[in-house]
């Protein structure tokens, strides 16, 4: 075989061996790889497998065609791009090996990315013969070390959901990455973030409250709330008690039904209650989720509570729904924008995104002289993920 090394120069640390990134040569994607298997597609991007011709590793790739895409969405993909090269090596988080850009060609952009070879969460989860308690703090403990990772370098992800993570791995529910950094924003002071973006079940209150100024990174840990929900109850807590979807949020009107929730620990609930906090001066952080009491909890213990209603409920979720879309209409309704861009992409009923209600700030804080994080818009498949649901 020869190496990877030999004909290039810069490169990156990748598990155990340096990852080079052939985009800096200034030749094509196709001058490298060799594409496969279609994994997914909308009207503007395709995510294939990909082989390295010299090395022969296995990637994936997103090919984006930007030519018909407004100038907001553009810079959502440059922005992405961006937000994933500041994480790249964070633990658990999908991660970005190349990117071409290619002068000659200046319509298409090629990303390269570790290939998810173990596939959705949410389908790894459905499939299980056997799934316990245990194993949801596991994936749990993962994500929240990754949007940890995220918040520590001053980065909001704005739109976690189980649908957006995946397994490096087959056979190793333990090879956990955050993927669809498309709404992920620079957080460059306290309540910076304006702009209404994310999944309708998983969203802030702090997020579609038009009378809030504006939010930050403490949003995610909402999110992170609802996930932990979700995993444990194969249910999301905000659906289903009033028809308003909106007020649910914002009112934190929720429930651990005993029908669920009798066997499941109490400091896993406990943990919940202090992530689904409405206001987000009083919500717990990420950090402080991976220090509480569930986290330390003995395996064995854990090992012994039984998911499948969970699974079985999950199953249900891989489609989405009509009554979904209609709380989605009501969010946006309740928030009056005089325009809605792009809310509905590849059939994702769950995702929203508006234009700013005030403009973000980009000025502080920035990455480099060229990188910053602009708002995001629905622009289909989101990078690293394989199919949006």
């Amino acid at each position: 075989m020869v190496s990877h090394m030999s004909y290039m120069t810069t490169g990156t640390r990748y598990g155990h061996a340096k990852f080079v990134e052939d985009s800096s040569s200034g030749k094509p994607f196709e001058k490298f790889y060799n594409t496969g298997e279609l994994l997914g597609k909308d009207e503007i991007c395709s995510v294939r497998r990909c082989r390295h011709k010299q090395t022969r590793f296995y990637y994936g790739v997103k090919h984006v065609n930007i030519s018909d895409l407004d100038m907001a969405a553009r810079r959502t993909v440059k922005d992405e791009i961006t937000s994933l090269k500041l994480l790249r090596g964070g633990p658990h988080i999908i991660r970005l090996l190349d990117v071409f850009e290619e002068k000659n060609n200046p319509e298409n952009i090629y990303l390269v990315f570790e290939e998810m070879k173990g596939g959705n969460l949410l389908e790894r989860v459905v499939e299980k013969e056997v799934y316990t308690e245990r194993e949801a703090r596991q994936v749990c403990k993962a994500v929240f070390t990754a949007i940890d990772y995220c918040h520590k370098k001053k980065v909001a992800h704005r739109d976690i959901k189980p649908h957006n993570i995946y397994l490096t791995e087959e056979d190793d529910d333990t090879t956990v990455r955050v993927a669809s950094f498309g709404f992920a924003k620079k957080v460059t002071h306290k309540n910076c973030l304006q702009t209404l973006c994310g999944s309708a079940q998983y969203v802030a209150p702090e997020i579609i409250d038009q009378h809030v100024q504006g939010y930050d990174q403490r949003c995610d840990v909402w999110s992170l709330g609802v996930f932990a929900y979700v995993l444990l109850a194969g249910y999301v807590p905000f659906e289903g008690v009033v028809d308003d979807l909106t007020v649910e949020i914002l009112t934190g009107k929720y429930e651990f039904h005993d029908e669920y929730w009798a066997d499941i620990s109490n400091s896993a609930k406990q943990m919940i209650s202090s992530m689904l906090v409405v206001d987000p001066r009083n919500r717990i952080t990420a950090a402080h989720a991976l220090s509480c009491k569930w986290m330390e909890t003995d395996e064995e213990r854990l090992v012994l509570r039984d998911l499948s209603f969970a699974k079985n409920k999950l199953r249900t979720s891989l489609a989405p729904t009509t009554k979904v879309k209609a709380a989605v209409n009501a969010i946006l309704a309740r928030n009056k924008f005089l325009s809605i861009a792009g809310m509905f992409g590849n059939d994702d009923v769950t995702s929203i995104s508006s234009p700013v209600r005030h403009r973000e700030s980009t000025s502080m804080d920035m990455i480099s002289e060229n990188d910053s994080f602009g708002d995001s818009f629905l622009w289909g498949e989101q990078v690293g993920a394989v199919i949006e649901i």
